[in-house]
């Protein structure tokens, strides 16, 4: 059972879709996807691969004119070859930020149900918690990449912070193929 039904059948309250307000945030480009690493605050969710995921997706990217904007909190690390927005935007603004968006890519967090409920297609990176009761509730389902690490065949550790995060273990050809394909780019020679 998705956590969502869950806070709904503990508080007799309806699932809706909700209401995001938005305020609007200048940016110097009309064409982009945003991603987002994690934070301090949950370790486990950090992914360590993101140059790589770049590295392989940029280019193609590039042919499109479209550019990657890293959100989340301050303190979360800096993705090389991002334009960087890290705790630059209020809560409204990255609302704004994430609706004007081609696709958002982040582990399991707040923006992605965000995105989602702007129907703006996502891929989901899940490895602490099973990706099925955290998943994007709302938004096409066929816009949703999700991916959950197979944590060498144990069960989520619901750990803030682990050793050695099982998040790693998602590989990141499978993230930036989900992202390519997603946004309809054809691929021609797949790497691993």
């Amino acid at each position: 059972m998705h956590l969502i039904e869950q806070y709904s059948l503990a508080m007799g309250a309806r699932i809706d879709k909700p209401f995001i307000e938005t305020n609007y945030y200048p940016l110097p480009f009309d064409k982009f996807i945003t991603v987002e690493n994690g934070s301090d605050e949950i370790k486990s969710r950090i992914y360590g691969m993101w140059p790589d995921i770049v590295l392989e997706i940029k280019p193609y990217l590039d042919q499109q004119n479209v550019s990657i904007v890293q959100v989340g909190t301050a303190n979360s690390e800096q993705i090389p070859g991002t334009f960087d927005l890290r705790g630059r935007a209020t809560s409204t603004q990255l609302a704004f930020i994430l609706k004007k968006s081609l696709l958002h890519c982040g582990t399991d967090d707040f923006l992605l149900d965000v995105a989602s409920s702007f129907d703006i297609p996502v891929v989901a990176m899940y490895a602490n918690t099973f990706a099925g009761v955290a998943k994007p509730y709302w938004g096409d389902k066929s816009k949703h990449v999700i991916l959950e690490s197979h944590r060498d065949g144990k069960k989520p550790s619901f750990l803030a912070e682990e050793n050695p995060r099982t998040i790693n273990l998602i590989k990141p050809e499978d993230i930036a193929y989900g992202i390519l394909k997603l946004l309809n780019i054809e691929v021609k020679n797949k790497s691993e």
